[in-house]
């Protein structure tokens, strides 16, 4: 038989996204970690964690687990905070070619300038992103010199943007190849 400390160690599974929602404002449906549980034996609050059923059939997960899940997910939503005010500041982070989350989508950096992908736009079907150049912080015009892919040219537009050879910027003159 468990011991006192061993159950009380544990939350159930409700309990436990009921209390991750609250800590971080957002969290799956409760049957959706129930159907993970079942099948995996694990769910994801900020990190994986363990679940198993107890004496009573109810999911339960252990305690410290969803603690260390909470404050990594808060610390997750602290760095894209961070990096939203960065960004309205003009205050590019991380290295070339890695994705950098906001809170109105992502942008990536590549060489002088940077891909905005704004999750609003995309959806209202503005654009599917855009470049901005890093130095003026102006919109790019895009430079189209390479064939279509086979999904372009055969189904129509592939989301990729491949004949896109160049990016530059009217406004001070910097140009990129990709």
């Amino acid at each position: 038989m468990p011991t006192r400390e061993a159950i009380e160690d544990q939350v159930p599974l409700a309990d436990a996204v009921a209390m991750y929602r609250a800590a971080c404002g957002h969290a799956s449906s409760l049957q959706t970690y129930r159907k993970h549980a079942a099948e995996g034996g694990r769910v994801h609050l900020g990190v994986s964690i363990p679940a198993a059923k107890d004496r009573r059939g109810r999911w339960v997960v252990p305690r410290p687990a969803l603690d260390r899940g909470i404050a990594t997910e808060l610390e997750r939503l602290a760095g894209i905070r961070q990096a939203t005010v960065d960004y309205r500041n003009h205050v590019l982070r991380g290295p070339e070619n890695v994705r950098v989350d906001t809170d109105w989508g992502f942008y990536e950096v590549r060489g002088a300038f940077h891909f905005h992908f704004d999750r609003t736009d995309a959806y209202r079907k503005r654009n599917n992103g855009t470049w901005v150049c890093n130095f003026c912080w102006t919109s790019t015009q895009d430079e189209h010199g390479r064939e279509e892919c086979h999904t372009c040219s055969d189904w129509g537009d592939c989301g990729q943007n491949c004949t896109l050879s160049a990016i530059r910027c009217d406004e001070c003159g910097t140009r990129l190849e990709v």
